[in-house]
């Protein structure tokens, strides 16, 4: 039972984050330690620290050996030689010069090298201010700066706005309790599928029951690979205690106790899941300093006086609860001192900074990264590897040799069961020139392994009796109803024709497709000869598969794109996959080498795929760029029947119609042993290149060498990410064969034979 005495109109002082003897209207608020680093500004806002209408009606005095006062702010940027503590008193007197209010506190500076040579893995999580990205970014940004450890941010979650690497689970008005048991029943993404508009807690799995509970190491199994954060950052509590009647001191104290108790469930919850990591929590940052910000915002409803007695309360309480708490892994970061609260914001927005504001934000949070990396104990940095907590050593190995025998400049390499990551690692790099390493979030033109996608749409329509595979292609494009054999036979061909490559359709030419703007633009090239009888024999055939796209977007009304983002990869959470790449998913493509007399040259993307080019169709058969960790989430789909973490998106039925060879005894694929399903290549005597796999094994590869096998029997998902123009048949590869084996090995605990 919590015991607290109030005094009229909150007459508190707190002194270094503690009661003081003598009551001050002013309550005078300061952390007991705040945060610098070398290079980079921070400053102590005046009108952040007490809680008055007119801060310009006192004067602020600072005693401090470093930095400078101004007329709104102390500030300093730290020199390399101010490293270590620095004594801060701040003293408030009225025009008359009578002291009112005094505390202390303890500037900490970061040595400029701190953490350098060293791996930090950081997971950011907070409410719109994350959600705006710009702060994330700007740790980003200060953490890429030398001197600085290597780093990676969890969460699959990246914004269009995100920088490179830069990741976050921030969501507009989310509090401390909405990550701890919001549940949304119809999640709904941003149009361009890059952002969430309604979710449910990304924390939140189904238990045994099927029910939704708070479920942190399965979080950060399956969407953070397995990794656990060295450190967590939280900036919530504006959306728990926006509310709160600041007139009403017990009912005021209430409501933020009831928010920081969900604050302490979570923190636990976290703690209970990652016991190493620290958990660091920013003080609740202070408001617009001007009253019209409000009134644009909540016309009238709600005011900055206020919201500057809630949010002052905040943290005060914040610091009483919080504060002291490095026994468990709590570490509080004053964000509220350094925002500028008249040039910090917007002359429209009461709570939400401009990019000024938002990017001290981000300072606060680096400069407290600065101070805990000087004594953190974190494994140290590799700089041609980066793998993730379930790394398997031998599939790494494998790899890094494939990159000094020049096989690839890269690869990005995946193991996955039914519910999780078993293996991620990038070996090598994403660009040889540039000596830039290749990052396990790499992406990459996943080309014909886009073919396995296109096949589950029009099974999905099959799903909802819109369509069968046994339907005759000229039921929807009646253009190719008159296509015949070279000797007049009647091609009657159906759906299923087309995804077992079975069709004898011709190809379009280099020029028709570059021309096409559209899948229905390709329809009039296709209206050629065929070159067998379809069901008779198989070759691989693009026009069939583009064809098939063509159907989707006539049976659905939508574009293949737009079917594709709200059926598969919205719902999937397939973040980084598209036709159409954003500049931030560009920033982190691989590039693409082709072997030339024992060496590695940089060689162009397929003209098809020209990154130049925003108006070329989407290739059905072979558009979509990916990473590994996205197409593991669809893997992971097919490998459990057609659902994933609660939601279906096939039946059974469809995915056994797909993995099933449908080509019976026909001579199939690019490796010895195979049939063909809807789709996708299928086992039938492992040998060779797949001597690891199981019968009924099932999967794709793409052009430039990447591939992705589904093994039902051993509940295991093979998935290897290259960009390597030339292997001549890269299903084949000896870099497949390679990382197969290493993985199979491993696992299975005995050679391949």
């Amino acid at each position: 039972m919590k015991i607290r005495f109030f005094l009229p109109f909150l007459l508190l002082g707190f002194f270094a984050g503690s009661l003081k003897a003598e009551p001050s209207a002013l309550q005078l608020t300061l952390p007991a330690t705040w945060y610098g680093a070398p290079g980079v500004p921070v400053s102590l806002y005046y009108d952040n620290v007490v809680l008055t209408e007119k801060p310009e009606d006192y004067r602020f005095e600072i005693s401090c050996d470093i930095g400078a006062s101004e007329a709104k702010r102390w500030t300093v940027t730290p020199a390399d030689k101010d490293t270590g503590d620095h004594a801060m008193e701040v003293t408030v007197k009225d025009r008359e010069g009578k002291v009112l209010d005094h505390a202390k506190t303890v500037l900490r500076v970061a040595p400029k090298n701190a953490g350098v040579g060293r791996e930090l893995k950081l997971l950011i999580v907070g409410d719109s201010l994350t959600a705006a990205t710009i702060y994330p970014n700007e740790i980003g940004r200060l953490l890429s700066l030398e001197g600085n450890p290597k780093w990676a941010m969890l969460s699959d979650n990246r914004p269009g706005s995100a920088g490179p690497g830069v990741a976050h689970e921030g969501y507009g008005g989310w509090t401390w309790a909405a990550f701890l048991s919001r549940e949304e029943p119809k999640p709904e993404r941003t149009p361009d599928g890059k952002a969430w508009k309604k979710r449910t807690s990304p924390f939140l799995f189904p238990g045994k029951d099927g029910k939704l509970e708070l479920d942190i190491p399965r979080y950060l199994r399956e969407v953070c690979g397995g990794q656990a954060p060295d450190v967590v950052t939280f900036l919530l509590g504006i959306n728990d205690c926006f509310g709160a009647n600041p007139n009403d001191p017990k009912l005021m104290d209430k409501t933020i106790d009831a928010s920081l108790d969900n604050a302490e469930k979570l923190i636990a919850a976290f703690r209970a899941a990652a016991p190493k990591a620290v958990f660091a929590v920013g003080l609740t940052t202070p408001p617009n300093s001007r009253e019209e910000g409000f009134e644009a915002n909540y016309k009238g409803k709600y005011h900055r006086w206020g919201w500057k007695r809630i949010q002052h309360r905040l943290v005060q309480l914040m610091i009483e609860r919080l504060g002291n708490r490095e026994g468990h892994g709590i570490r509080l970061v004053p964000t509220e001192l350094n925002l500028d609260p008249v040039d910090g914001f917007p002359a429209n927005n009461g709570v939400h900074p401009n990019a000024v504001g938002y990017k001290e934000i981000g300072a606060s949070f680096y400069s407290w990264l600065k101070v805990w990396l000087a004594t953190a104990q974190l494994p140290p940095a590799t700089p041609a590897v980066t793998a993730s907590a379930t790394e398997i050593p031998a599939v790494t190995k494998a790899m890094q040799d494939a990159v000094e025998q020049h096989e690839v400049a890269g690869a990005v390499t995946l193991v996955a069961s039914p519910d999780k990551i078993l293996h991620l690692s990038a070996a090598g790099h994403a660009d040889i020139t540039e000596n830039k390493p290749l990052r396990d979030d790499a992406l990459f033109w996943i080309a014909s392994m886009t073919k396995p996608l296109t096949a589950s749409a029009i099974l999905m329509l099959q799903d909802e009796r819109k369509l069968s595979v046994n339907d005759p292609v000229a039921k929807y494009v009646p253009e190719l109803a008159a296509l015949k054999t070279a000797d007049g036979k009647p091609g009657n061909l159906t759906l299923k024709d087309l995804l077992t490559h079975t069709s004898g359709m011709a190809e379009a030419s280099p020029e028709q497709s570059l021309k096409a703007k559209t899948l229905a633009d390709l329809i009039p090239a296709y209206l050629q000869p065929l070159k067998f009888e379809p069901g008779t024999k198989w070759q691989y055939c693009q026009s069939g598969i583009n064809t098939l796209g063509r159907i989707i977007e006539i049976v659905s009304g939508k574009s293949l794109p737009d079917f594709f983002q709200e059926r598969l990869l919205g719902p999937l959470g397939m973040k980084d996959t598209s036709f159409y790449p954003n500049p931030n998913q560009i920033a982190r493509l691989a590039k693409s080498f082709k072997l030339s007399d024992g060496k590695l040259e940089e060689a162009p993307l397929n003209p098809l795929v020209d990154l130049a080019r925003p108006d070329r169709f989407p290739a059905a058969n072979g558009g979509l760029f990916s990473t590994a960790r996205d197409y593991a989430r669809f893997c992971r789909m097919l490998l459990n029947h057609g659902a994933l973490d609660g939601r279906r998106y096939l039946s059974p039925e469809a995915v056994a119609q797909m993995s099933a060879i449908q080509t019976g005894d026909i001579h199939t694929g690019f490796t010895e042993g195979n049939g063909w399903g809807l789709g996708c290549c299928v086992v039938r005597q492992p040998q060779g290149v797949t001597a690891m796999l199981s019968p009924g094994t099932f999967g794709h590869g793409g052009a430039y060498g990447t591939q992705a096998w589904i093994d039902p029997v051993k509940q295991r998902i093979y998935i290897l990410m290259v960009q390597r123009t030339n292997f001549g048949n890269g299903d084949a590869s000896e870099v497949r064969r390679a990382f197969q084996t290493a993985a199979a090995e491993a696992l299975d605990g005995k050679p391949v034979k």
